[in-house]
């Protein structure tokens, strides 16, 4: 989905701004940051910040069984994995 859109750099801009007007918002927040954490793994960029923020906002919005855990812990083990093989 990302690569298909010309203006990458736009869509962080975007998503950045979006951060700011859900201030409120955890579980958007939570999304934005997931979805921004996706699009730097797709670029060959593993940011778990993102994932890490993501993953905290979850956790005051959605309750602990939520299905989100799951995809969010699967990307961290892989950037671990990935941080590990390297050295």
């Amino acid at each position: 989905m990302f690569s298909e859109y010309k203006r990458e750099d736009h869509i962080v801009v975007v998503l950045t701004r979006k951060l700011n007007d859900y201030e409120y918002k955890k579980e958007a927040q939570g999304n934005i940051n997931y979805h921004l954490g996706i699009f730097y793994t797709s670029k060959g960029k593993d940011i778990k910040a993102y994932f890490t923020a993501a993953k905290d906002c979850f956790k005051q919005s959605v309750p602990k069984d939520h299905m989100v855990f799951k995809a969010i812990e699967i990307n961290l083990k892989r950037i671990e994995e990935k941080e590990a093989s390297a050295h």
